[in-house]
Order: C-alpha cells, then structure tokens, then sequence
C-alpha cells in the first residue's frame, strides 16, 4: 500500500491528475448524498484542469436545482479564470487557440498544413 502512495506525487509530477481527479469526483459524490451541496461544488473544482470532467457534473448540479453546489463551483471556477488572466495577459490567452493550432500542424483555421 505504501508503495501506491509513494507513486502518487511521482504522477502528478509527469503530469497524470487521474488520481485527484478520481478523489474530486468521488468526495463530490459524497457531499452530494450527505446533503453538503456547497462542499460538493468545492470539491469538483479540482476537476476544472479538465472542464469536459466538470461539466456533466455541473449541468447534473443545475438540472437538480442544487443551487449552491452551482454557486460554490461557479465561484471556484471565477477565481481560477483571475488566476489566469493575473498569471498570463489577456493577449496571451486570446493568442493561445492559434498557437496550439500552429504546433499541432494546422493553420489558423484549422486546415491540415503539409
């Protein structure tokens, strides 16, 4: 066991959030069963690294009307969106789409350059 342990923050350092976002899911799920709907948005946040992950999640919270579970995720998502604007400019993050389009191959409009 203190071997699986041990592997943890070595995954995180290559980059593998599998973990802490299986642990974010499930105190969500928890918190939601407990009735701890705010506690439940909070511990989501984590998965925000990888929206598609949160956002079933977070259109499950809005379609069953869990208000602060909503609130409290919407404010965690906020403050991660200043962290970004504070951390890189605006022009930097308006740039960023055409950058990953360049290196992945493609042109600005995502035409396949050979």
């Amino acid at each position: 066991m203190s071997v699986g342990f041990a592997l943890v923050p070595f995954a995180i350092q290559l980059g593998q959030f599998s973990m802490l976002l299986l642990v974010s899911w499930a105190a969500t799920a928890l918190a939601l069963r407990a009735g701890r709907d705010g506690l439940a948005g909070l511990a989501l946040a984590p998965t925000l690294v990888k929206p598609e992950l949160a956002i079933p999640v977070a259109l499950a919270l809005l379609l069953a009307r869990r208000w602060r579970g909503v609130a409290a995720l919407g404010s965690c998502t906020t403050v991660a969106i200043a962290a970004s604007l504070a951390v890189a400019s605006v022009e930097r993050l308006w740039a960023y789409p055409a950058f990953v389009l360049s290196a992945a191959g493609t042109d600005t409009h995502g035409t396949i350059v050979h």
